[in-house]
This record gives C-alpha cells, structure tokens and sequence, in this order.
C-alpha cells in the first residue's frame, strides 16, 4: 500500500475557508492535507500544528508529522521568519520563491522573443522618472514585491501637469494634479526608500475607464509539463489604476471583451499568442530560477491589439474562475496542484 503524501498549506493566520475547494478535489486524491501559518511550526520536534477539513465541513486543529511537500501561499513576504524559512529551505517547498519585478523583467528581456513584448521598466529612482516621464505620457510605479495592486501609482501627462492616482488599497486612493516639479517630491514621498519599479504606461482601456487585462493560469500537469488551465479577462473598477480582483476589479470571459473590440478570428489569436508567451515564461523562469508549480501571467492587451507582459505571480488565484462561471476550471485548478505533488512524490522515489 502506498503511503499517503502529506501536503501542507502555508497561509496567514484567519485565511482557512479559502481552502476549502482544495480540500473538496483531494477527496478523489486522498493527499494527507493541512493548512498551517508560521507561528504553527515546532522546528525541534519535527511536528506542525495544522488544520485539516472533516467530512462534514467543520476545520479540526491538530498535529502533523513534518510534510513531504508545501504549497506556499503566505503573501507577508516581509516577515522575517517567512525570510529565514525561504532562505535556508527550512521547509520542502514545492516551488521556488520568485524575486522582484525588475529581477523577473531583466530574465524575460534576455530572451528575443519575449523582449518585445515587454513595456519599458526601470527600477525606480528620481533622475530615471523624469527621463521616463519626458519619453511617455503614461507611466505606472510599483512597488518592487507588491502584491493585489497596493502602491501602484498612475502618472498621467495632462495639458495643466499631471494626474497622479496612487492605490493605498481597496478602498483608499488618492488624486492629485501636480505641476511636473511637485512629482518628483510627491514620489519620492510615496516611494520612502523602498523597492519600485517605473514601468511605460500602456493604453489598456479596452472598456470606457475601465483597465483590463488577461490573466493566465498556467500549471504543471500530473506528467510534470506545464499546461494552460485557463484564462479570463479582469476588469478594473470605474478609474482605478489596476485590474486586480483584490482592487474592485472583476471577471469575464476573454471572448466577451476581444471579440467586439477585434473580430472573431484576431481575438482568438491574441489568445493563441498569450497561450505561446505563456509557455516561454514559464520555461523562462524555470531555467533561471528553479522548479516551479504554477504562474499567474497578466497580459496587457492594447487599443491596437498588440500584446504586452505585465507580471509574473508565483502565487495565483483561482477566483476569477468563479467570476466567469467557469466552475469547470475553478476545480482543475485546484486539482493540478494536487495532480503534479502526486507526480513530484511518485518520479522522487
């Protein structure tokens, strides 16, 4: 009888019901599966205190033995202990831990057929904004290791200056029109020392004051090659800089957006070209980084149909599966997760 590979799930603390779904596909798999956060692991015993899901849907706190594998899913990238575990492989992470998004630019631009699908980025400093701010009328500052849209900031060249849009968070913005002086300050404020990256603003209003883009999951199967899960478009909220779910955004099928906008036969070929992007970032980022089990890829689609990379996730969401309606895809792709660990304990031994 084959021994039961054990999973854990590293989460921050309060986040178990995100889970659940996971926990509904390993039923058919029958991983041994918990979910725990830093403050639950005994590094002495070799034990992590876990949760687990019954049959009946409540979630049981108890003790695991040290796992085979873990799926990162913790976003305080800042905390210090998170730092050490990452660093010295305290734990038998599934996949690697992707760096910033400079570091991440700078591989994609050494391959030719990525690079011209790459906007413009630097890594922030004041000299480089204003050069960047005389080439492009648009530009977009984000942090360096940021995650669902916080700190971007919009810089948009007006006739009276320019319209500076920060996202603090979900719900928090802030809207300035500044003389060209006064942005250089006002980023160098917001900045505060800290990683940014200055990347070329690109005309991705596809719906009237609407940014959207194209999000695809691309995961390792249970053969360990990687295939396309899925796809949709994301819709940011009524003038907001980003298009992230986390920031008011929403869902909808790809079709439904390319389609009027490019006709049947373009539409479907941007996304057979995003799907073929798609494969040479993530052999891209293997080569130069290490195993990996999934990316989010966010494709800028521009007015005139050119395609554009925006951003590589090492942690993606499902939802936006949900959003769509595809309940079909929301399931798979929780289920590869399961499928290639199944692959990973099986071609170890």
């Amino acid at each position: 009888m084959n021994k039961r590979v054990v999973i854990g799930v590293l989460t921050t603390p309060g986040n178990l019901d995100v889970f659940r779904p996971l926990f509904r596909e390993n039923r058919r798999i029958e991983h041994l599966l918990f979910v725990f956060s830093l403050r639950d692991i005994h590094f002495k015993r070799r034990k992590i205190m876990g949760y687990a899901l019954t049959e009946v849907g409540r979630w049981v706190k108890r003790s695991f033995d040290w796992p085979d594998l873990v799926i990162d899913k913790y976003f305080n990238v800042k905390s210090r202990l998170y730092k050490r575990i990452r660093k010295h492989s305290f734990l038998p992470f599934i996949e690697q831990e992707l760096p910033g998004k400079w570091e991440i630019h700078h591989v994609l631009h050494d391959v030719r057929e990525l690079r011209q699908h790459l906007p413009e980025t630097r890594p922030y400093h004041r000299h480089t904004l204003r050069k960047m701010l005389r080439k492009f009328s648009l530009l977009y500052v984000k942090p360096m290791n940021g995650t669902w849209g916080r700190g971007i900031v919009r810089i948009e060249r007006r006739r009276k200056g320019y319209l500076v849009v920060g996202q603090i968070n979900r719900k928090r913005q802030i809207r300035r029109l500044l003389a060209k002086k006064e942005v250089f300050n006002w980023m160098d404020r917001w900045v505060d020392r800290s990683p940014f990256v200055i990347q070329q603003g690109l005309l991705l209003y596809l719906l009237p004051d609407r940014v959207a883009d194209l999000r695809v999951l691309i995961q390792k199967n249970e053969r360990g090659y990687w295939q396309i899960t899925g796809e949709a478009m994301r819709i940011g909220a009524r003038q907001i800089p980003v298009s992230n779910l986390h920031g008011g955004g929403s869902g909808k099928e790809c079709s439904a957006v390319l389609r009027p906008l490019f006709g049947k036969k373009k539409g479907k070929r941007i996304l057979l070209k995003c799907h073929e992007l798609s494969h040479l970032v993530a052999r891209t980022i293997e080569e130069n980084y290490g195993k990996m089990m999934e990316l989010g890829l966010d494709f800028g689609i521009d007015i005139h149909g050119d395609i554009w990379i925006i951003e590589a996730n090492d942690k993606p969401g499902r939802k936006i599966f949900r959003q769509i309606g595809r309940l079909d895809l929301f399931k798979l792709a929780n289920r590869q997760a399961l499928r290639y660990a199944s692959y990973l304990m099986r071609t170890s031994r």
